[in-house]
C-alpha cells in the first residue's frame, strides 16, 4: 500500500465508518455499515459512498493502465463494482448468518498486524488508522467467507451420466478434433545475416526445383536433395499438423491446396519454401466414450457455475435493495 492510496482513503473513506479497536466480526457487528452516506441499502445494510469510491479507485488501479476506466467504459465499470459490492454483502451475510460458516481469524489477525505496521509509519492519526483498517479488514473478512461459501456450493454440485451426455451434445465444438493437414516441405534455407545476393541465388534454385516438379519430378526425392529442413530425411514429410502449428504464410497457402498440389516458392524468414499438401483430415467429432473424462469435468464445472449463479440470483430476489445513487 503506497502513500497515495492511503491519502486517497483519508479523503474518501474516513468520512463515515465507525472504527473499532477489536477484531470482532465485521459481518456480525455490521461494522462497515455507513449510516451517514449510503449509496445503496441492502436489507439492513448500508453500503457507503466512501466504500464505493475507495473500491473503484483500487480496482481501477489494478485493471487499467492509467488507473482509471476509459471514458467509454466508465458507466459499465461503475455498475460492475456496484453489483460486486452488493453481491459480496448479500453473500457474506448469507454465509455467516444462514450457513454458519466460520471467519478466518488467522488471516484477519495477520492482515491487522500488517496494516498496523504499514500505517503507523505514516503521518496519520490513530483515528485515521482505524478507519483505513476497518475498510481493509472488513473487505478481507467478507471476501474470504464468500470464497468459503463458493467452495461449499461447488462441493455440493453433482452431475450424472445424463448430464454429461447432454453437455457433450450441446457443446460439440469442445470435443471436435480440428482439421489436420499432412504437409511436405522443401525449404531452401538462407542465413538471416546473408547478403541480398544469397536470397536472389536461393530463389533461382527454388524456381528451378519448382519447374522440375512441374515436369513430373518426385517431390520427396527433391526434398531429400535440396531441403535444409529436418524433414528432408523423410522426403520433406512433416506429418500431420494442426492449424496454428506452422507459420501463417505456410498455413494460408496450404488451406488453398487440394491433395497432391504444391505451392510456388514462398518467401519465409528462414528462406524460400515449396509446400505440398500430402493429405488432409477433416475436423471430426470424437465419440463420447473417447472424451468421457473431459466431458464430465467440463459438465461439472458448468454445473457448479450454474449453481453459484443461481444462489446469487435467489439471494438478490429475496433481498430488499434500495438504490440511492440514481444509476
Amino acid at each position: 500500500m503506497n502513500k497515495t492510496i492511503i491519502l486517497a482513503f483519508i479523503g474518501t473513506f474516513i468520512s463515515s465508518l465507525a472504527s473499532s479497536d477489536s477484531l470482532s466480526s465485521c459481518i456480525e457487528t455490521s461494522r462497515d455499515n455507513d449510516l451517514q452516506d449510503p449509496f445503496v441499502i441492502v436489507n439492513d445494510n448500508q453500503i457507503g459512498t466512501s466504500e464505493l469510491v475507495a473500491t473503484l479507485k483500487l480496482e481501477a488501479k489494478q485493471r487499467f493502465y492509467h488507473a482509471e476506466a476509459p471514458e467509454a467504459q466508465t458507466d459499465v465499470f461503475y455498475l460492475e463494482i456496484r453489483t460486486d459490492l452488493i453481491n459480496t454483502r448479500i453473500l457474506s451475510n448469507h454465509a455467516f448468518f444462514e450457513r454458519n460458516l466460520p471467519i478466518d481469524q488467522k488471516k484477519l489477525q495477520l492482515k491487522d498486524m500488517e496494516l498496523s505496521s504499514e500505517l503507523e509509519a505514516q503521518d496519520l492519526t490513530s483515528e485515521q488508522i482505524d478507519y483505513i483498517k476497518t475498510f481493509y479488514l472488513c473487505q478481507l473478512e467478507r471476501a474470504e467467507i464468500v470464497k468459503a461459501l463458493r467452495k461449499q456450493v461447488e462441493s455440493q454440485s453433482a452431475i450424472n451420466d445424463d448430464d454429461v451426455n447432454a453437455y457433450y451434445l450441446a457443446h460439440p465444438d469442445k470435443f471436435t478434433s480440428p482439421e489436420r493437414n499432412r504437409l511436405g516441405l522443401i525449404l531452401f534455407g538462407v542465413d538471416p545475416s546473408a547478403p541480398a545476393t544469397a536470397w536472389v541465388d536461393t530463389k533461382k534454385l527454388a524456381d528451378i526445383v519448382f519447374q522440375q516438379l512441374g515436369e513430373g519430378a518426385d517431390f520427396a526425392e527433391l526434398a531429400s536433395i535440396h531441403s535444409t529442413d529436418i524433414s528432408a530425411r523423410h522426403g520433406g514429410d512433416m506429418g500431420y499438423q494442426h492449424l496454428g502449428m506452422l507459420g501463417r504464410e505456410i498455413e494460408e497457402q496450404a488451406k488453398e491446396l487440394n491433395k497432391g498440389e504444391y505451392t510456388e516458392p514462398l518467401y519465409l524468414l528462414e528462406g524460400w519454401a515449396i509446400v505440398k499438401l500430402l493429405d488432409r483430415e477433416p475436423a471430426s467429432l470424437n465419440p463420447l466414450k473417447a472424451v468421457q473424462e473431459r466431458a464430465a469435468a467440463l459438465a461439472l464445472r458448468d454445473k457448479t457455475e450454474q449453481d453459484w449463479n443461481s444462489l446469487i440470483e435467489q439471494l438478490n430476489a429475496e433481498a430488499t435493495i434500495q438504490y440511492l445513487d440514481n444509476k
